[in-house]
This record gives C-alpha cells, sequence and structure tokens, in this order.
C-alpha cells in the first residue's frame, strides 16, 4: 500500500476525472465526493476502485427521470452514483419544498454511497433525507442512513437492516423537511452499518477535514498508478512549440 498526501490525491482525482471526459463541475464535485467519503470514514477510495472500470468503458450520462405522482424514478443505466445526479438531487429537494415530502428510486445504480455528500448538502438547508439500498456484502440485508441538519451541521445514524421479504437493486431516498421519522418497513437492525454517525457540527468535520487534509492517506497501488496514468492523458505532449509557450515572458 502506498501513502499518499490528502492535497496530491485531490488533485490528482481532478485530473483523472478531466481525462475521463467531464466538465469542472463534474469533476470538481466528483473529487471532492470521492474524497470526504474517505476522510470520513465511508471507504470513497474502495468505491472508486470498484466504479474505475466501468467509468473508463464510457462517460456516464445524467440518469432518466420518470415522474410517478409526486415521486421520481430515476435510471440511472447501470452508472455509478459518483456521476451525474447533481441535477436529480436538486429536484428531489425542491419536490420537497413544494410538498413537504419528496421520494425517488433510483434504479440500475451503483456504489450508491455517493449520493450521501449531496444529500448531507441539502440537509444542511433544514432538511432530512433517508436512503436505502441492499448491501454489497450482504444482498439479504439493506444499508438505511437517516441525515437531518441545519446550517450547524449533520446528524447522521446508519445501520443495517435483516430484510423482511426479498430485496431488489434499488436505492430508495425520502426528503423532507427536519423532523419526520422515516421508519422503515423492515425488522429490527443487527448492527451498525457506516461509520460515520452522531451529530458533526459543520466547525467539527472541517477541523476533522483540515487534520487528515494535512496527513496521508493509504491507497491501493493499482489505484494510484491508474489514476495517474489517467491524468497523464491531458497533458500537452513536450514539443519545441509548448516549451516556447511555456512561462511568464
Amino acid at each position: 500500500m502506498l501513502r499518499v498526501s490528502y492535497g496530491e490525491l485531490l488533485a490528482q482525482l481532478k485530473q483523472s476525472f478531466e481525462a475521463l471526459g467531464y466538465n469542472l463541475g463534474e469533476y470538481d464535485s466528483a473529487a471532492t465526493c470521492v474524497l470526504s467519503l474517505e476522510l470520513w470514514g465511508f471507504g470513497g477510495l474502495g468505491l472508486l476502485e470498484a466504479a474505475l472500470p466501468s467509468l473508463e468503458l464510457h462517460k456516464q450520462w445524467a440518469p432518466a427521470v420518470t415522474y410517478e405522482s409526486n415521486a421520481l424514478i430515476l435510471d440511472c443505466f447501470q452508472g455509478s452514483a459518483l456521476f451525474g445526479l447533481i441535477p436529480s438531487i436538486e429536484l428531489i429537494y425542491v419536490k420537497a419544498r413544494q410538498h413537504g415530502l419528496s421520494r425517488a428510486t433510483l434504479v440500475n445504480c451503483t456504489e450508491p454511497e455517493f449520493v450521501l455528500p449531496l444529500l448531507m448538502q441539502v440537509c444542511q438547508r433544514g432538511y432530512c433525507a433517508s436512503v436505502r439500498w441492499p448491501s454489497a456484502d450482504d444482498p439479504e440485508s439493506l444499508r438505511w442512513v437517516v441525515l437531518e441538519g441545519d446550517v450547524t451541521g449533520v446528524r447522521v445514524d446508519s445501520k443495517i437492516w435483516q430484510a423482511s421479504e426479498p430485496l431488489d437493486e434499488t436505492l430508495c431516498i425520502e426528503v423532507a423537511k427536519s423532523g419526520v421519522d422515516f421508519s422503515p418497513d423492515h425488522s429490527s437492525s443487527e448492527f451498525p452499518g457506516l461509520s460515520l454517525q452522531g451529530h458533526w457540527g459543520n466547525a467539527e468535520l472541517q477541523a476533522l477535514f483540515e487534520e487528515r487534509y494535512m496527513s496521508s492517506v493509504t491507497i491501493d497501488p493499482w489505484l494510484w498508478g491508474r489514476l495517474q496514468d489517467l491524468g497523464r492523458q491531458v497533458l500537452v505532449s513536450a514539443t519545441e512549440k509548448s516549451r516556447s509557450g511555456a512561462g511568464a515572458e
């Protein structure tokens, strides 16, 4: 395993995502998302390693949206939740503002944990969110995360539930104004799920982020090498013309 500084990793992620064909807003948000999940203990790098082969094959497009009453169905076409979901999450938030509660189902979506940083941003506006999806480790168990917050911070409660019936491979999101009690239709929880739990104020998260940002992260050598290979694709080849135009006059 390699040790890489968080600053270097963030810069490399942006460069690598740019090489995959994403624009500035997309690759900047995606890089921050991966790093945030890694910093907060959600295993962002492991999720990226799982998503990278499919991302390299083709550029991922925004999901197709279908409206059903006050609910949305988003078809991600077997794409990762890392890209293309920002407009959809904003649409879910707008529906919650209009109706008090909005629901969305994501189908054909891989690495669903990548929606969490986007939903944390929604919750900082005074909303709460519930996210449920089948566990990759145990298809008969359901990961359930509830987020609630305001401008001061976000409370995250996460568990793994034993399903009371067969699960389909969908991600279910509910967004509502703070104070709503989300009650999953499943049996009692088995054990805690994701590692970020309890209430985290913005100052605490920022302090944690800065502390770890100044240190380093352990990364798989294959993943680091592949990110570097991708990043080199956006570099200009060294020629007499490029060298003559480089630097200050």
